[in-house]
């Protein structure tokens, strides 16, 4: 409905990132964090924990999954449809 919005916003987009290069790195990165998927998914999974020992009490989450799907799946449902 406002070209005119469009046109000033793209152009502001264009001034300040280069656009091929973003998009350069993005896709290398996506490729990095594919070839390390794959080197973990071979052994034992690392534990990214930082500054953990094997077998210590760790009081965060950063583990498979979302941290949503951990957390509300030990809360009660405040519907009662647990």
């Amino acid at each position: 409905a406002r070209p005119d919005l469009v046109a000033e916003f793209a152009a502001k987009v264009a001034e300040r990132w280069d656009l091929p290069a973003l998009s350069d790195a993005i896709r290398a990165s996506q490729q990095e964090r594919l070839t390390v998927r794959a080197a973990v998914a071979q052994g034992i999974p690392p534990r990214w924990n930082h500054g953990e020992t094997m077998g210590e009490e760790v009081r965060w989450y950063r583990g498979q999954g979302s941290y949503n799907d951990w957390a509300f799946a030990h809360t009660p449902d405040p519907q009662g449809r647990d």
